[in-house]
């Protein structure tokens, strides 16, 4: 699905766009600085002001990043309405790139919201295989609190294991930023 934005105003989405369209260059640094590799060249794919700032799930999250091929693997790992990337970038079809951005700590507070049986069975399976791979602690709740970080985790596991695909989750955490109107306290600051 694609998803087109409003040029962002405030928050993750004005500072995604902001990276992605004016210094992606910087991002591409940090990432060198990671991997050390050269990725000058990669291409951001999304959020593109000249694709009307959009951001893709599902199936068509594959096609922007030239990936199509596993889309029906991917119906089988994860139901339709799968995370919305903040941004989607390659570097020669030899490196993908799933970005998610946040600006405040609220953003990172999430639950599952599947409704559906079928939908919850395949997200914890899924889930399940996930966390096997990762070697994470038996007991752990993905479903509440951090589920948007754990769905993240799988998708990456998604591209990684079952598409052999050199994938990377890249998680962006804008900092300082004052447009909220509420003052959150966390590690001993305000945020």
């Amino acid at each position: 699905m694609r998803i087109p934005q409003p040029k962002g105003i405030k928050g993750s989405l004005k500072w995604i766009q902001v990276l992605i369209n004016d210094c992606s260059d910087l991002l591409n640094r940090k990432i060198y600085e990671r991997l050390t590799d050269d990725f000058s060249a990669t291409e951001w794919l999304s959020p593109r002001k000249d694709d009307e700032y959009a951001e893709y799930r599902d199936d068509d999250f594959l096609k922007v990043l030239g990936i199509e091929k596993y889309q029906d693997q991917l119906a089988v790992f994860w139901p339709k309405n799968g995370p919305q990337w903040d941004a989607l970038g390659k570097l020669e079809n030899r490196y993908y790139f799933l970005i998610e951005a946040k600006a405040n700590i609220p953003e990172i507070i999430s639950s599952c919201q599947a409704k559906h049986s079928d939908s919850k069975a395949k997200i914890k399976t899924s889930i399940e295989r996930t966390k096997k791979s990762l070697n994470s602690i038996k007991g752990n709740n993905w479903y509440k609190g951090f589920y948007q970080y754990a769905n993240r985790l799988c998708h990456l596991y998604f591209l990684r294991e079952i598409c052999g695909l050199n994938a990377y989750l890249v998680f962006i955490y804008f900092c300082n930023y004052k447009g909220r109107t509420k003052n959150v306290t966390g590690g001993g600051g305000k945020v």
